[in-house]
């Protein structure tokens, strides 16, 4: 507020030096007209008159639009627009950053004259437009609320760069109107950690063809009001806190090709999804947001369409005409809906190259194969059975239930966010699926295939349900599985006669079940980076199962828990080994007061390629009772060797 009167008094003092009295200047001129022409002014008394540095100015309502012509720099006392359309062009500005008052109080003002607007005070009155052309850059470490008022500011083409601020964003802190940035505009944020890189929260900002940068991990948005239009292309890329989209509403604008799909904003981050205005909404169009690979949302805009398959033999997802919009022959684009409906019979769909429709809803039975990829938000299966062939990858969501629905895996396949019927099957019957969450239902994974769990499953109590079946590989992959709670039950894995490998620091935790023979099936048993707690004070062995424990991985058992160690073997899977370093492939821990022990110890061994290396294993036990196996390389075996 100092520097703001210490501004006035010097602009009074400048007046008075200039004037006995400064002149108040009504204008008068042509379009096209030079702001210091002679006689393009009326005074007081409407006599003509010629500007000098340090009259006001007042520049009346006009029913045409006018252009004002600045050929070298002008400093008024202040300056008023009443009305009307205004352009000020040539090669001069309004101010030298000398606090000149600036005041829009209605219709439009276009400044698109010289190389760069200076830190005066702009106020644009509510419904008064002004039109920025000429880049902004504020000075540092000031905080100057360049441009205040309920009215519009349009950043057109240029730079608003408040970068230099420090801890200020002064230009734009006063605006609680709308900032509509377009034609390639662009915002420089400051450091500010404590106020909105936008300013206040009662400003709307209008995306419409920008590139926004904002430069501290503070910065925030507040509760702006957002507005993103059709059409355009748009950029947020480094901003570090997340822009809320649920406070942004995709608005008319361009006109929009209904079979082009658009992509509107990538924001580096952000939560919540946008909406759609009515007249958008209610003309077919639809938002999709997507993550690139530098994590970034993607928001895309296209024309919604709901196709059905139409039943063509052995045909092909792309097709021409293999679909139905309505009753007319369709062919696929991306980011339709798309609807397999009920059959007779098991048809079987071939995908060539990636297909991205927005959604996927199976009503009967259909196997996708091919060489291509499926890539959706989600699939719905209701009565039917969706098959996924050959190398097709799926991402995604999937809700399905009930008992009759079916969904079959052969391909490199990856499954998101599952919403199913506890009577449902996933069904891997070769290659490899992985799941990025485990929801309660049946799994079946057949010899030589894969099922990779990310995520988390807790048992429910009392829930004797064998959930997991086959000859196959299940991969805990950094998942956990909690059956604390299961009663006497532990029984997700206990059917499981393949392979059961934990990495990646995935962990299971075990209920008071006393018969652990079937805890982990017959199957084997990998440790590859892996937890196994028991949560219960009764004491059991670990049960039959064959052990490996992977070279150069740490693992861990803990609680009331036996872990036998006579059928288990180390196995070398290529990690790269220092001898210099000792591996703790296994610890026995405490669980609370419950130590885990380790049986047989003694009867582990090393495999021959890591023992013609030099590779020893030891057993260690700790003053407070902890076991551990040790894998060391002994110096003297490893130089002979070498």
């Amino acid at each position: 507020m100092k520097k703001s009167i210490a501004a006035s008094v010097t602009l009074y003092v400048s007046c008075f030096m200039l004037h006995a009295s400064c002149a108040t200047l009504t204008w008068n001129g042509a379009d096209g007209a030079g702001w210091s022409d002679e006689g393009v002014w009326l005074d007081e008394s409407s006599a003509a008159a010629t500007y000098t540095d340090g009259d006001a100015v007042v520049f009346p309502a006009t029913e045409s639009a006018k252009s004002v012509v600045i050929a070298s720099t002008v400093t008024p006392a202040s300056v008023a627009f009443n009305g009307g359309e205004y352009t000020l062009t040539g090669s001069g500005r309004i101010g030298d950053n000398s606090n000149t008052p600036i005041a829009i109080n209605a219709g439009t003002v276009t400044f698109n004259c010289g190389d760069q607007i200076k830190r005066e005070y702009y106020t644009i009155a509510e419904g008064a437009t002004m039109v920025m052309r000429e880049s902004l850059w504020s000075a540092k470490n000031t905080y100057h609320n360049t441009f205040q008022g309920a009215g519009t500011l349009i950043v057109d083409g240029c730079m608003l760069d408040m970068s230099a601020n420090g801890a200020y964003v002064g230009a734009i802190a006063k605006l609680t109107g709308r900032l509509v940035l377009r034609n390639g505009a662009k915002v420089q944020g400051s450091s500010n950690s404590n106020q909105s890189v936008l300013g206040p929260e009662n400003l709307t900002v209008v995306f419409s063809g920008s590139d926004f940068k904002s430069y501290h991990s503070g910065s925030k948005f507040d509760n702006n009001a957002f507005e993103l239009v059709a059409g355009t292309t748009n950029t947020m890329l480094n901003n570090e806190v997340a822009l809320d989209l649920s406070k942004m509403t995709i608005v008319e604008g361009e006109t929009l090709d209904a079979d082009t799909v658009y992509t509107l904003m990538t924001i580096n981050k952000t939560s919540g999804a946008p909406s759609v205005c009515d007249a958008l909404a209610n003309a077919g169009w639809g938002v999709i947001l997507e993550t690139n690979e530098s994590g970034q949302t993607v928001i895309k805009f296209h024309k919604t369409r709901t196709l059905t398959w139409g039943s063509v033999a052995n045909a092909t997802w792309t097709t021409e005409n293999a679909w139905l919009d309505g009753e007319t022959s369709a062919t696929f684009q991306t980011y339709d809906d798309v609807v397999f409906p009920a059959n007779a019979s098991s048809e079987t769909i071939t995908v060539q190259g990636t297909v991205k429709p927005a959604s996927v809803t199976v009503n009967g039975a259909y196997l996708f194969t091919g060489d291509g990829a499926i890539d959706v938000a989600s699939v719905s299966v209701d009565g039917g059975d969706f098959g996924i062939g050959a190398a097709n990858i799926y991402s995604g969501a999937v809700a399905y239930a009930g008992a009759t629905n079916r969904v079959a895996i052969t391909g490199e396949v990856t499954l998101g966010t599952m919403t199913v019927d506890t009577n449902s099957y996933l069904f891997v019957d070769s290659g490899k699926a992985t799941i990025t969450s485990i929801p309660r239902q049946h799994y079946q994974v057949a010899e030589g295939a894969t099922l990779v769990m990310q995520g988390s499953y807790s048992q429910p109590k009392n829930d004797s349900a064998n959930w997991c079946k086959g000859a196959g590989a299940y991969v805990l992959d950094g998942a956990t599985i909690d059956m604390s709670n299961s009663g006497t039950y532990s029984a997700f894995f206990r059917a499981l006669t393949g392979t059961l490998r934990v990495q990646s620091g995935a962990k299971i935790t075990f209920g008071a079940n006393n018969n652990m023979n079937n805890l982990l099936g017959t199957g084997k048993f990998v440790f590859a980076g892996g937890t196994i707690t028991r949560s219960s004070t009764t004491g059991y062995t670990f049960g039959n199962s064959a052990v490996e424990l992977v070279a150069g991985t740490e693992n861990t058992v803990s609680g009331q828990l036996e872990f036998p160690l006579a059928k288990a073997t180390i196995t070398d899977e290529g990690i790269a080994l220092d001898h210099h370093k000792t591996y703790t492939l296994l610890t026995a821990g405490k669980n609370g007061s419950n130590q885990a022990t380790l049986k047989d110890a003694d009867k582990l061994t090393v495999p021959d390629s890591l023992k013609s290396k030099g590779w020893r294993v030891r057993t260690v036990t700790s003053d407070d009772g902890d076991t551990t196996v040790e894998l060391y390389c002994q110096r003297g075996l490893f130089i002979l060797i070498r």
